[in-house]
C-alpha cells in the first residue's frame, strides 16, 4: 500500500513537474516564435534597407554617369569650340601675313627697281666718263704723235757707279720713269757696258704705264742717244750720237706684262772709258745723257 502510494505520488510529481515543463516550453517555444517573427521582421526591415541603399546607389551611379557623360559632352563642344576659334585665328594670321608678305614682296621689287635705275644711271653716267676720259686721252695721243719728246737724265758720282760696276756689285743704274707718245719708258745706263767692259752702254726700256689699253703694240718709235759734250762752248762741242728704230716684234718692245722683268735695248758701245775722259763729257763726277723719242 504504501508502494501504491508512493508510485501515486511520484506519478502525481511527474506529472505536475512534466506540465510545469510543458508550460515553460510552450511559453519558451512561444518567446522563441515571437523573437523568430521579431527576427523575421528585422530581417525584412534588413533586406528592404539593403535594396533602399541599392536603388540609392543605382541612382547616384546613374547620376554620376549622367553627370560624367554631360561633362565629357561639354568639354568636347568646348573644344570644338576652342579648336574653330583657334582654326579661325590661324587663317586669319595666314591671310594677314600673307598680305604682309605680299606689300613687303612688292616694296622690295620696287625698292630694288628703283636700285637698278639708280645703278644703271651711275653706270651710264660713269661709262660716258670714262669714255669722254679715254677720247681725251686718245686725241691728247693723237695731237703729241708727231711732236717729239725727250728727257735728260743727270748722272752724278759716275766714278763710284763704275767702281761698282767693275766688282759686280751694280752692274747698272736706271733713271726715273718718262713719257713719250703716252709710253712709260726709262733709261738704263751699264757703266762698265754689257757686252764689252771697256764702253759705257745706254738701253731703253720699256715699262707698264697708264695709258697700255690704248696704245699701239708694239713699240715702233725712232729713238736717239745723246752723251752731251760739257764744253762751254756750244760750237765746240762734240757729242756722242747713236740712233736706232724700234722693232715692234723685238721682245723689249712688246706690251708689258705685270711680274715681268724687262730687257732693254739701245747702244751697248756708245763711248769708250778712254773717250769719256777725253772731252767734258765728264765734268765734275757727272754726266748728261738726253734721249729723243720721234715718230719713224
Amino acid at each position: 500500500m504504501q508502494r501504491a502510494q508512493l508510485e501515486s505520488h511520484i506519478e502525481c510529481a511527474t506529472k505536475s513537474h512534466l506540465d510545469l515543463a510543458c508550460g515553460k516550453l510552450w511559453e519558451t517555444q512561444e518567446k522563441l516564435k515571437e523573437k523568430i517573427t521579431h527576427f523575421d521582421k528585422r530581417e525584412d526591415r534588413v533586406n528592404n534597407l539593403y535594396k533602399q541603399l541599392e536603388e540609392k546607389v543605382n541612382d547616384i551611379q546613374h547620376q554620376h554617369q549622367c553627370n560624367v557623360g554631360s561633362l565629357r559632352q561639354q568639354q568636347n563642344q568646348r573644344h570644338d569650340t576652342l579648336q574653330a576659334q583657334l582654326k579661325q585665328e590661324v587663317n586669319t594670321c595666314q591671310t594677314k601675313l600673307g598680305q604682309k608678305i605680299s606689300m613687303e614682296r612688292k616694296m622690295l621689287f620696287v625698292l630694288l627697281l628703283w636700285l637698278l635705275v639708280v645703278l644703271a644711271f651711275y653706270l651710264t653716267r660713269l661709262e660716258v666718263s670714262v669714255i669722254q676720259s679715254l677720247h681725251k686721252r686718245v686725241m691728247k695721243l693723237e695731237e703729241n704723235r708727231d711732236d717729239s719728246n725727250s728727257f735728260i737724265w743727270k748722272i752724278t758720282s759716275f766714278e763710284e757707279k763704275l767702281t761698282q760696276a767693275k766688282k759686280y756689285q751694280k752692274l747698272w743704274i736706271d733713271s726715273v720713269p718718262f713719257h713719250a707718245f703716252g709710253y712709260k719708258l726709262k733709261i738704263q745706263l751699264w757703266p762698265n757696258g754689257v757686252r764689252q767692259n771697256t764702253h759705257l752702254s745706254i738701253l731703253i726700256v720699256v715699262t707698264k704705264g697708264e695709258d697700255d689699253a690704248i696704245l699701239p703694240w708694239g713699240f715702233s718709235k725712232r729713238v736717239k742717244f745723246t752723251l752731251i759734250d760739257q764744253q762751254d762752248n756750244l760750237n765746240l762741242r762734240q757729242n756722242v750720237v747713236t740712233e736706232f728704230t724700234a722693232d715692234p716684234n723685238n721682245k723689249a718692245f712688246k706690251k708689258p706684262v705685270d711680274g715681268e722683268t724687262r730687257v732693254g735695248y739701245g747702244s751697248y758701245n756708245i763711248v769708250s772709258h778712254n773717250d769719256l775722259r777725253k772731252r767734258r763729257f765728264l765734268v765734275d763726277d757727272t754726266l748728261f745723257i738726253q734721249v729723243q723719242v720721234d715718230s719713224p
